[in-house]
């Protein structure tokens, strides 16, 4: 999810956002994220790789987040750094997710290339009454109530443990650990958010470059298979988790 994901710091509190769009509905879930808002996001991964040799990868990254329940869109742009003892030096890398669900695709692109994939539909991210309750306190100089939830979100199996602002249903802290087609492999990865706001201001930012609109796309051979990991990843935090 919670972001999360996505998603979705600690997340910093969220203080001025009690409002009417950013109230959190509760109807058979505990609560679900607002149908529209806003937020830049702060996330790590961290991976353990264990085949022919034993190594780790460990990836920042920064993103600008828009989620939109509404219209079933979301965007995700991010700025990540990898390090690893695999790679000589660190890696850099910018780009774009957009997933448009009416449409069933999700676009990855930079500048000079996006690749195409599809996916399901898309699922209101909620926190299920099923979750369990682990913690509760106080965040922040306004001193938000925060609460933290153990739970699995629909459409995953993954388990997420998510600090949420109760009164809008956002998440401060995320936390879920995924594993990999290599046995005794896997990854931890962690979402702060802050910066929430309600709405979208400009509905274009869910518009695909047109470099996604030709017929032909490039894939970018210079990408890790480590920095695809954390594409999978980022786009499994709540709210952004897609079901393909």
């Amino acid at each position: 999810m919670f972001p999360w994901s996505i998603l979705s710091q600690p997340w910093r509190a969220v203080a001025g956002l009690v409002s009417v769009v950013l109230t959190a509905t509760v109807c058979g879930d505990i609560c679900c994220v607002p149908d529209q808002f806003e937020a830049n996001l702060i996330y790590d991964n961290a991976n353990v790789f264990i085949d022919a040799n034993t190594a780790y990868s460990y990836t920042n990254s920064t993103a600008q987040a828009a989620y939109d329940y509404t219209n079933n869109k979301t965007y995700v742009k991010l700025v990540s750094v990898e390090l690893s003892p695999l790679i000589p030096q660190p890696v850099r890398s910018e780009y774009t997710i957009l997933t448009d669900y009416v449409k069933g695709v999700q676009y990855q692109f930079t500048d000079t290339h996006c690749e195409k994939s599809s996916v399901g539909s898309m699922q209101k991210p909620c926190i299920p009454d099923n979750a369990i309750k682990v913690n509760s306190g106080f965040f922040g100089n306004n001193q938000t109530k925060v609460v933290t939830f153990q739970f699995t979100p629909a459409g995953t199996t993954l388990n997420y443990l998510a600090t949420i602002d109760p009164t809008i249903c956002m998440p401060v802290v995320e936390v879920f650990v995924a594993g990999d087609v290599v046995p005794d492999s896997g990854s931890i990865n962690s979402v702060l958010v802050s910066d929430v706001t309600p709405g979208i201001k400009d509905p274009t930012i869910f518009d695909p470059p047109k470099i996604c609109l030709t017929k032909s796309s490039r894939r970018d051979k210079a990408v890790s298979p480590h920095l695809k990991r954390l594409r999978r990843n980022i786009m499994t935090t709540f709210p952004f988790h897609t079901k393909h």
